[in-house]
This record gives structure tokens, C-alpha cells and sequence, in this order.
């Protein structure tokens, strides 16, 4: 399949001119895919329980070497399962404040891309 083959929805849904939802075309289907993918946490899709990330349940814990590979692991794994159009090349886990950030290089159909996906911790 071609890179100028693919045709998918914006995520999230968003009105554009004349259709809703606004349709993407080639390399931003696959990155409303990935955000789509990273957004949802496992088990919240009743026709799809395993669809989605395992990744929120680990924004409450203090970043560390450990939970960076935790995350990183997770990350490979999801996209392994879920997304078998992306070849990942890097994934990259940083913190600020309340923030966890996960940063994918990845590449489809060999053309190079990347998605951040920010996962904030609730206030108590």
C-alpha cells in the first residue's frame, strides 16, 4: 500500500468545510490513528477491550529509568498489536511538573514522521 493510499478521519472529530468529520489523507491518517491509539486507555472501548495504552496507569508514578523502559516497552508493544503500518524507529519519555510526555519517531511506508502525546496527572 502506498503512502498516497490512505484515507482515514481526523481525531478527535472535527467539523471542516462542507463534511464532517474532516477526512486526512496519507501520513496524517496514520497520526490521527496513533493519537487515537494513545488517547484511549485499555478497556474503555466495549467492542474493542484491548484496543488502546496501558500508559495511564503509569502517570501517577515518579519518573525513573524503570518506568521510562515501562513506558517505552508499552509503547512498541501497543503499536505492534494495533498499528501494523508503522515501523518505530525511537520512543522518548520526559516529565515536567504534572506531565508525562511520550514522543514516537516512527516511519510509514518508509517516510519518516513522529507524534507527542502529553499525559497529565488529575490534581487531588
Amino acid at each position: 500500500m502506498a503512502l498516497s493510499d490512505l484515507i482515514g478521519f481526523s481525531y478527535p472529530f472535527r467539523a471542516g468545510p462542507g463534511e464532517f468529520p474532516v477526512r486526512e489523507l496519507n501520513a496524517e491518517v496514520v497520526k490521527s490513528d496513533l493519537l487515537a491509539l494513545f488517547r484511549t486507555p485499555i478497556g474503555s472501548r466495549v467492542m474493542r477491550p484491548t484496543f488502546g495504552t496501558d500508559i495511564f496507569q503509569f502517570v501517577f508514578e515518579p519518573i525513573s529509568p524503570l518506568l521510562t523502559a515501562q513506558i517505552q516497552r508499552s509503547v512498541f508493544q501497543t503499536i505492534r498489536n494495533w498499528e501494523p503500518r508503522v515501523d518505530v524507529q525511537q520512543v522518548s519519555v520526559s516529565s515536567s511538573g504534572s506531565t508525562v510526555t511520550v514522543d514516537i519517531l516512527y516511519f510509514v511506508n518508509g517516510f519518516p514522521d513522529s507524534v507527542s502525546v502529553n499525559y497529565e496527572q488529575l490534581a487531588a
